[in-house]
């Protein structure tokens, strides 16, 4: 009977059900994995208009946000003449369809970028991801 329940789906009658203290309701790992404020705020966080999707662009969800920071990185800083294209890889251990693997890395699995930097102060000019 025991081994039944937990193979049962986990499903309870409101969100904040999840995170109930009283005895009866608790499923302590949903408050240690996460606040409920936390999680309520990455659930309703949506950047963009699924309606409005291109076809073959993948971070169509956030291209407006880092089409404005990459706007405002070039806006904001005047170059040296010594400029540097570096090849980064921006952790990310989640689950995504363009993460890639280097073994060669000290973080091996992450976000493939590329960064236009000032050489002298490293200050970002422009990034593409």
């Amino acid at each position: 009977f025991g081994s039944y329940d937990a193979h049962v789906p986990l499903q309870k009658n409101t969100m904040k059900q999840y995170w109930s203290t009283d005895p009866l309701l608790q499923t302590p790992i949903f408050s240690t994995l996460f606040s409920q404020d936390r999680f309520l705020i990455l659930r309703m966080l949506h950047l963009d208009d699924n309606s409005l999707s291109e076809g073959g662009d993948k971070l169509y969800k956030i291209r407006t946000v880092i089409e404005t920071i990459r706007r405002k990185c070039s806006s904001n800083f005047s170059p040296e003449k010594s400029l540097v294209i570096d090849e980064s890889l921006i952790l990310w251990k989640g689950r995504l369809e363009f993460k890639q693997y280097i073994p060669s890395k000290r973080k091996r699995f992450g976000i493939k970028s590329f960064v236009l930097c000032d050489s002298n102060s490293g200050i970002v000019l422009d990034f593409l991801v």
